[in-house]
């Protein structure tokens, strides 16, 4: 899905990774013939932006690890 315009909404608590190729375009003469680099030019190409929630655990993971904490205070006595 392309995107257009230049604008989006951050969400706190998320991690974005944004990622592009950075092209140069080369300097070429009357004949066509690179001779060089460009560098007060950068073109940037592929580029994409991707979000991700931070992981939560289950509340079932979170129920054993709970039980397990007792179990061991439990046999601590």
């Amino acid at each position: 899905m392309a995107r257009t315009g230049a604008s989006f909404n951050l969400v706190s608590g998320r991690t974005y990774t944004l990622s592009f190729n950075s092209l140069s375009p080369y300097i070429r003469d009357s004949n066509g013939n690179i001779t060089g680099i460009d560098d007060r030019t950068t073109l940037l190409d592929d580029i994409s932006l991707m979000s991700s929630a931070p992981t939560v655990p289950e509340p079932s993971t979170l129920a054993i690890f709970g039980l397990g904490s007792l179990g061991l205070a439990y046999l601590q006595r």
